[in-house]
């Protein structure tokens, strides 16, 4: 299990740099379990704001779960970018 992810995008619209930070955490549920639930579950913020498009209650690795929103964020900024006419560039993409 990894506990800690983190995805991280440089990127420029229009040559002005922005920047995409994806963070999730797994944590251990409090008090007792029910039947079928998990110990732990994820918590993601994108940019420091919290995250809650993506259930991540099943969640047993946080990098990859990190990973999978960053790319489908980043999805989503390629697209609005191309239906604006602007220009989408990738600067950096680190994962950890």
């Amino acid at each position: 299990m990894i506990f800690k992810g983190l995805y991280k995008l440089n990127y420029s619209i229009d040559k002005k740099p922005e920047e995409l930070l994806v963070e999730v955490v797994l944590k251990m549920t409090e008090g007792p379990l029910k039947p079928n639930q998990n110990v732990y579950y994820g918590e993601a913020k994108v940019n420091s704001k919290p995250y809650i498009e993506k259930d991540l209650s099943h969640c047993i690795n946080a990098r990859f779960a990190a990973e999978e929103i960053g790319h489908k964020i980043k999805d989503e900024l390629k697209i609005k970018a191309k239906e604006d006419g602007k220009s989408f560039r990738i600067k950096m993409e680190e994962i950890k």
